[in-house]
This record gives structure tokens, C-alpha cells and sequence, in this order.
């Protein structure tokens, strides 16, 4: 099963509104957990940092540049067609889980 990752609310969850912005401890927090799980895509918001890696052990790192990190994953699962059931979605944004669900 594939795994989408908002990880502004996985930092915030972890850390609060410091842990949103913090990279490296939402990749640290999620590196353990993704070697267990075929595919995961973590989204973080705004622009990609000069060097920053696109994959990070299984895990592949997008930026959403100058659109939020919610269009892109909306995008993403909207965009997936009939594979789109196959994703789940990680949030605790409830507008961004409907608009995923629908």
C-alpha cells in the first residue's frame, strides 16, 4: 500500500508549530517507520532547499514550491485515477482528508 504524508501536520504533531517547519526531525520521526512500508511520499510545503535529496531511504521527499503542500497531494490522488483508493493519505487537516476521500 502506498502512503502520502502531509508533513507539515506530521511535524506539527511531533512537535508543534516548530516541529511543522523541522525537515530533518519529520524525516528522522518517519525513516523507521517507512522501512516497513513499499512506498512513501512525504510532502512538505514551499520551495525544495539548495541540496536537499529527492529520496531519502525509501522514502521520496517532494516540495510543493509556490502552491501548498495540500494542492499537491490533492493533485497527486486526484490524478491517480482508479489507483487512487490505493493511497493512503496521512493528515489531520479534515478539509484536505475529505477532498482526499472524495
Amino acid at each position: 500500500m502506498p502512503w502520502l504524508i502531509d508533513a507539515a501536520n506530521l511535524g506539527g504533531v511531533l512537535g508543534g508549530a516548530a516541529g511543522a517547519r523541522n525537515t530533518e526531525g519529520i524525516l528522522a520521526a518517519l525513516l523507521p517507520w517507512a522501512r516497513e512500508r513499499k512506498q512513501v511520499v512525504v510532502v512538505f510545503d514551499g520551495p525544495e532547499p539548495p541540496g536537499m535529496a529527492t529520496h531519502l531511504g525509501g522514502v521520496a521527499i517532494v516540495w510543493s514550491g509556490n502552491r501548498s503542500a495540500d494542492e499537491v497531494i490533492t493533485k497527486r490522488v486526484a490524478t491517480a485515477g482508479k489507483g487512487a483508493k490505493a493511497w493512503t493519505v496521512v493528515t489531520n487537516d479534515q478539509t484536505l482528508a475529505r477532498h482526499c476521500r472524495d
